[in-house]
């Protein structure tokens, strides 16, 4: 007996003994990764401690030895992975552990972050290397003499950026699993910190698979240019200002111009279309012209009717594409690239002028009559002279200064123009346009299951007055009744100077000449909107409250618009409220979750937008993306700016039926008795 005792002491000592040296020898395996990694973490660090300084130090050597960097942390972080994973699917039950239960528990996300990001910069170098070498090797690289090699490598080194974008959709997906305000402070730094860079990482590979295409890499490209003003807000964005042919080839510039809307007109020798009903019925349009043609929020299908209509009043050869960009993509764009100077124009240009000074140049062209002398003067051709005069010193500098731009300001610059919905693009090519919708750059309506919500606002007053107009959007959707049903109020709050006469809609280009006296008077004054609310097809409009003009019904692209006319007087507010059915379809996927699309309108500015979501008695929530506001359980509200297309999940569980809970307590107490009468008899 008592060999068989020190046999079992021996036994459970060799194992423990067996466990420390496994769990030595683990510790030993995870610091040794651990300190390779922070080894490359500091060098990479450095790297990005030198910035643009450093950068224009940098050889093809450098180039490939933060390649390496960035595999060996890959390898590092897997070789973590490796070691600890058995520990991981224990991470996220421990988030109750005091100070560092949050990190704890994201530590299995953190970590699959820092293996795909380590994995995407060296996929992405693998596609850059031939192109960076390229840049790297010229002291003043000649952008023509460049440009078209450049792109060939862009194309060589596709496969690797499709990599990369894949293992940056893979850091994403991570990233959402926690959030960065339950960490502690230093890591919610680190991991803000990524949230800034990684739009932009993201930009990076998908313009990298874009460009090819989009400067011509395989023959010439023609692309429609839309100057879209959203002083004077339309459906894709504003006013169509100005119109040009851009065409390019191989990276370079062929040829560029950019004229007068007005001015591209031919209907005296062509048959033009009819406009669209509001647009006969509060501008008394007789035909549709180019300037008014973004008449669909739809920008691929405004941009086929724009092109056409360029081609009835213009020659050109077939049109590749449509670019279309507003004020505030102008204001942001310049911004990145200024300062500008303008030759024949007094003032240097940077973002925070450019707008003022559009504006004084409209009322003023250089070289011309003013508006003032309109009726003896060349003023109305040359009053958007400065638009083309703008862009050539944009292109002109990116030619001559290169190393002058600062390329991630300028793509920050332009992702916040995509994003917003200040920079549409159309293009026919197939893998270029799946790359624009799938980023949601081509102002498109958007398909999917799940409620869904847009606001379109055309100002139909003939003027500027839209920077004045303060919006705010309420959204009541009462998934309790049968059918669902919605309710959206739209308040519009005129900001001009309150005048004394009366509201008149009327143009104010008349007979003779243009009544305003300056482009800041078009700017101030009563505000005349043409409404429409898009919202799921199947939907039964019910009542429309604050108008008193006819409402208009029609469908597009799966979806319902209700649009109606109103106007807002300087100083004053309007609400207008829609109050419809939902399709019964919303129903069905309200039992299990309740999914709501709310799309901005291209140029508007970010409207607030309250959001209430009237749950069914039986519903239990699981999980509300993003974070809400609960009233009384059934109640879920929402504060959101609506500065670019919004994304609102709420998850839903079925409470148990009545039934299934009292039969649950019924036999519940039969077992209970039966206990109480077996212990009882004994």
């Amino acid at each position: 007996m008592r060999k068989w005792k020190w046999l079992i002491v021996l036994v459970l000592l060799a194992g423990v003994l067996f466990g420390f040296a496994w769990a030595y020898s683990k510790y030993t395996r995870l610091m040794a990764h651990t300190r390779v990694a922070l080894h490359v973490l500091r060098e990479l660090q450095s790297l990005a401690d030198e910035g643009a300084v450093g950068l224009a130090s940098w050889d093809a050597k450098r180039l490939i030895s933060l390649q390496d960097d960035l595999g060996r942390l890959e390898e590092s972080f897997l070789d973590i992975k490796a070691e600890v994973g058995f520990l991981l699917p224990l991470c996220p039950h421990l988030s109750w552990v005091p100070r560092l239960g949050d990190d704890i528990a994201a530590a299995p996300s953190l970590l699959d972050m820092a293996i795909e990001l380590s994995a995407a910069g060296w996929w992405a170098i693998s596609g850059a290397e031939p192109l960076v070498g390229l840049l790297l090797d010229q002291q003043k690289p000649d952008i023509d003499a460049v440009i078209g090699p450049a792109l060939a490598r862009l194309v060589s080194g596709r496969s690797y950026f499709l990599e990369a974008r894949e293992a940056l959709r893979r850091v994403t997906v991570a990233r959402s699993r926690f959030r960065s305000a339950d960490l502690t402070p230093s890591l919610a730094r680190l991991i803000e910190r990524l949230d800034k860079y990684l739009p932009l990482l993201q930009a990076g590979m998908e313009s990298a698979l874009l460009m090819p295409d989009l400067l011509g890499v395989d023959g010439p490209r023609t692309f429609l240019l839309l100057a879209q003003n959203n002083h004077e807000l339309r459906p894709t964005g504003g006013f169509i200002s100005g119109v040009g042919l851009l065409r390019v080839e191989q990276g370079r510039v062929l040829s560029i111009d950019l004229e007068d809307s007005y001015a591209v007109d031919n209907y005296g020798a062509k048959a033009y279309p009819s406009p669209p009903e509001p647009l006969a019925r509060y501008m008394w349009a007789g035909i549709l012209l180019l300037r008014d043609a973004n008449w669909s929020p739809d920008f691929p299908t405004s941009a086929e009717v724009i092109a056409s209509l360029y081609q009835l009043g213009r020659e050109s050869p077939p049109i590749d594409g449509v670019i279309a960009a507003d004020l505030t993509a102008v204001q942001l764009l310049v911004d990145a690239v200024s300062p500008l100077k303008l030759e024949g124009y007094k003032e240097t240009i940077t973002g925070g002028s450019v707008l003022p000074l559009l504006q004084q140049y409209w009322s003023a062209p250089v070289g011309a009559g003013t508006i003032t002398e309109q009726k003896s003067s060349d003023w109305w051709r040359h009053r958007k002279d400065v638009m083309g005069d703008l862009l050539g010193a944009v292109l002109s500098k990116i030619k001559a200064e290169p190393r002058a731009i600062d390329a991630p300001r300028l793509l920050r610059a332009i992702m916040a123009c995509l994003d917003g919905k200040h920079l549409l693009m159309y293009l026919h090519q197939k893998e270029s346009a799946e790359v624009l919708a799938r980023n949601r750059w081509d102002g498109a309506l958007r398909a999917g299951d799940g409620d869904y919500l847009m606001v379109v606002d055309a100002n139909l007053g003939f003027n500027k007055v839209d920077p004045n107009i303060e919006r705010r959007i309420e959204y009541k959707v009462y998934l309790e009744q049968s059918p669902p049903r919605g309710e959206v109020s739209i308040t519009y709050v005129n900001k001009s100077r309150e005048r004394r006469e009366l509201c008149r809609h009327e143009d104010l280009y008349g007979l003779t000449e243009y009544k305003a006296r300056s482009y800041e008077e078009l700017m101030e004054g009563c505000y005349w909107n043409y409404v429409r609310l898009y919202v799921p097809g199947g939907s039964r409009l019910r009542q429309v409250t604050g108008s008193t003009e006819a409402v208009d019904v029609a469908q597009e692209h799966g979806k319902v618009a209700f649009g109606t006319f109103l106007g807002v007087a300087p100083g004053e507010s309007r609400e207008l409220r829609f109050l419809y059915d939902l399709p019964s379809e919303i129903a069905g996927l309200a039992r299990k979750g309740y999914r709501l699309t709310v799309q901005k309108q291209a140029g508007a500015v970010a409207v607030p937008i309250h959001i209430q979501a009237s749950l069914p008695p039986a519903a239990v929530v699981q999980s509300i993306s993003p974070g809400a506001r609960i009233s009384g359980g059934q109640i879920v509200g929402y504060e959101a700016l609506l500065a670019s297309d919004q994304f609102f999940q709420i998850s839903l569980a079925a409470q148990p039926k009545a039934w299934i809970t009292v039969s649950l307590s019924v036999a519940g107490l039969f077992f209970l008795g039966c206990g109480l009468f077996l212990r009882l008899r004994r």
